[in-house]
């Protein structure tokens, strides 16, 4: 199983939504209505709009402690693990970037 630890950003190779849905995500990701009714905003990374990720979204800069007020309970039980496994596949079809499964995404402005 590969986790989503840096976030995902664009469309997945299956095609699975129309470019328009991306189009929208893109736009109102950080919105409060879009991050309470669509799980995938909370994955949602990206490297055009990082200010509004850190502030806005709900889920992956809070557990991930990329905001400035840190949650010292997570870092914690991180240091409690015995082994912390990462993994990504090369033959991702669902994740974009696959190596966010190594805590890897896009840097600002990248794309």
């Amino acid at each position: 199983m590969v986790g989503v630890h840096q976030g995902i950003f664009g469309d997945t190779s299956l095609k699975l939504l129309p470019r328009q849905f991306w189009e929208l995500l893109s736009k109102y990701a950080y919105e409060e209505s879009v991050q309470n009714a669509i799980s995938i905003a909370g994955f949602w990374r990206d490297p055009f709009q990082l200010e509004k990720y850190i502030n806005r979204s709900h889920f992956l800069p809070d557990i991930n402690n990329e905001r400035e007020v840190r949650n010292e309970t997570y870092r914690t039980n991180m240091l409690k693990l015995n082994a912390f496994v990462m993994t990504y596949s090369d033959i991702d079809e669902v994740v974009t970037p696959p190596q966010s499964g190594w805590f890897l995404g896009y840097a600002s402005q990248s794309l």
